[in-house]
């Protein structure tokens, strides 16, 4: 028996001293893959704009027999390892070819254990662009998708197959339509260093289409998205194109609500009607049911179904791009602090954005340390 137990604790400390040796990351090597699988394309891409909200790492892995999270890492910076990728799938650079950017809005892997297999998520959100001038450049094309797929033993090598399989297949829808995406009309800036003018009191929305939050943040709309209503319902709309390609756009305005698309934060098809409240947008929603922004920098887009969802409050901090969950907890650490009486209405009324809405501004309004209150729904 004494054996048997020694010979436990000893495999436990050899599994523990694995694990330590796996290292706090898992590197996501994008480079790893032979000179054949080269495009043949009529463009090049000469510069990555890293346009993500959650810059950290770029979703997790579970590393070592006791499958423990931990961030997934390019080797090197986001922008120059995805710029050595392209260079080396996309070698050639001539005047004849066009020179093109792409903007990452998001990029993330994620793995999931079941009972006798792993499954292995990616997820990415690109724009192509064309530099017109300056930090100005046309929008030519948007391309969003997740794969998911299965491993039997282990999700985590494939983590760079995953990916390299979205970016290639981005590059070749892109390369088959680029002369049909070639008209300029919708105009962009990348300059992050300019007037948050959507937070200026008194601006409103401007009416059209926001690529992503960048333009939300600098309230900087397009017109021309190619896209219609298809219809309402409830505080939702639904848009379609004219060729059925799903909108990718991030945010909608008619110039004086302003709509969230729910493929950001979930697997739902539909733009989600937001209530404004000083330097946030509140909305009830299907969201990742996490009560953390840690775990939103792991699962935070399409994953979101990977951990199950359930309708929340949420708030989009429009300073930052980050989204905060509303919890009860949290509704009431800002309420009893001025009128016990005031959480139970908002027990009340915990899906009625209008309400929750109203309760904010009384807090903001009322509260002298509002930064502390604002604080609250950071933490």
């Amino acid at each position: 028996m004494k054996i048997h137990y020694l010979l436990f604790l000893f495999i436990l400390v050899s599994f523990h001293a694995f694990s330590q040796k796996e290292g706090k990351n898992h590197v996501v090597d994008l480079l790893d893959f032979k000179d054949e699988e080269v495009l043949h394309a009529s463009f090049y891409i000469d510069n990555v704009v890293d346009n993500r909200i959650y810059k950290e790492n770029i979703g997790f892995a579970q590393k070592g027999p006791f499958n423990k999270v931990v961030p997934a890492v390019f080797p090197d910076s986001f922008s120059v390892t995805l710029q050595n990728y392209f260079n080396r799938l996309l070698p050639n650079k001539n005047d004849s070819l066009s020179a093109i950017t792409i903007r990452i809005n998001q990029l993330l892997v994620s793995e999931k254990t079941g009972f006798a297999s792993e499954t292995g998520t990616a997820v990415i959100n690109m724009d192509f662009l064309k530099k017109k001038s300056g930090n100005t450049y046309y929008l030519l094309d948007s391309y969003v998708k997740s794969i998911t797929k299965n491993a039997v033993m282990d999700a985590t090598s494939k983590h760079d197959d995953r990916l390299r399989e979205l970016l290639n297949d981005g590059l070749n829808q892109f390369n088959e339509n680029i002369a049909a995406l070639s008209k300029e009309t919708n105009v962009i800036s990348i300059e992050n260093k300019t007037i948050i003018s959507l937070l200026i009191e008194g601006v409103p929305p401007k009416e059209g289409f926001y690529p992503s939050f960048s333009e939300l943040y600098r309230n900087q709309s397009i017109l021309d998205s190619g896209l219609k209503e298809k219809k309402r319902k409830d505080d939702k709309l639904y848009f379609e194109s004219d060729n059925k390609k799903e909108p990718s756009f991030y945010a909608y305005s008619n110039g004086s609500d302003i709509y969230l698309n729910a493929t950001i934060y979930s697997e739902d098809k539909h733009y989600i009607k937001t209530k404004r409240v000083d330097d946030f947008l509140l909305f009830n929603d299907t969201f990742v049911n996490e009560n953390s922004v840690a775990a939103l920098s792991f699962t935070f887009g399409l994953m979101g179904a990977l951990i199950g969802n359930q309708n929340n409050n949420v708030l989009l901090d429009l300073s930052t791009g980050k989204y905060y969950l509303l919890s009860g907890s949290k509704m009431k650490a800002l309420l009893n602090g001025l009128n016990k009486n005031l959480f139970k209405l908002y027990k009340k009324n915990d899906r009625n954005t209008e309400e929750i809405a109203k309760l904010l501004e009384y807090v903001f309004e009322n509260t002298p340390a509002k930064e502390k209150a604002k604080a609250i729904i950071r933490s």
